[in-house]
């Protein structure tokens, strides 16, 4: 293979460079400090130029130090920015809460209605009845039909005739129902022993007598608080 060598013009013509040879190079400009703060201004502006605020955040750049901060814009966090907990999205009955430091509910489960009370069933009750008690101190289902059967309370869950279980008295939440209309009155039934009608679809004659027993919240809640009765004469 044929050797390349670096040749340079002198004055008895073409010669071979040596490694002390130098060459002149024009059109390189000095370089200053000043240059330098030019090459770094011009730099920053290019960055802060790039910046661009998000619906969420406002970036604010600062030549004299130079820093970039961030700030989230007020009000501007939605549920997709947030991170999920593991609570299951829904409505809880008589709720039990944990919260972290942060303010953010963790866990949720329904709970137990509140004054519940042991009592013996005088007959097999269904869950969601509205229940009396009797002389013998059991609880049947209440009867808007028989004075002395007034509404005192609910089961939650059904009670074999001759079991225990636990009845709430004066006031909760039935929930499980269907077919209630939301924000109506609801008062005890007199054709059904334990149950409800919406109070403008009742009749009564006597003996019967009439008693408010709560307000539907949706169509299968029902906010129960024990009412005073009224007399058909």
């Amino acid at each position: 293979m044929a050797q390349i060598i670096p040749l340079k013009l002198g004055t008895t013509g073409a010669e071979t460079l040596s490694n002390t040879d130098t060459f002149p190079v024009a059109n390189i400009p000095t370089i200053t400090a000043a240059k330098i703060s030019d090459f770094d201004e011009a730099s920053q502006d290019a960055v802060g130029g790039i910046l661009v605020d998000s619906s969420t955040i406002d970036l604010t750049y600062t030549d004299a130090t130079p820093s970039i901060t961030a700030a989230v814009i007020a009000d501007s966090i939605g549920p997709t920015q947030l991170a999920d907990t593991a609570v299951t999205p829904g409505s809880y009955t008589n709720t039990n809460l944990t919260v972290d430091a942060q303010g953010r509910i963790t866990a949720a489960s329904n709970g137990s209605a509140i004054g519940g009370e042991t009592f013996t069933a005088g007959e097999a009750l269904s869950a969601g009845n509205l229940v009396y008690i009797t002389s013998a101190g059991t609880i049947m289902k209440a009867d808007a039909n028989t004075i002395g059967k007034e509404a005192v309370g609910f089961v939650a869950a059904a009670i074999s005739n001759g079991a225990s279980g636990t009845m709430y008295r004066d006031q909760g939440q039935i929930t499980g129902l269907s077919g209630l209309t939301a924000g109506a009155l609801y008062v005890l039934s007199n054709t059904a022993t334990g149950g409800i009608l919406i109070n403008t679809g009742i009749t009564l004659a006597s003996p019967d007598f009439l008693q408010p027993v709560g307000r539907a919240s949706s169509t299968t809640v029902l906010e129960f608080r024990a009412g005073p009765t009224y007399l058909v004469n």
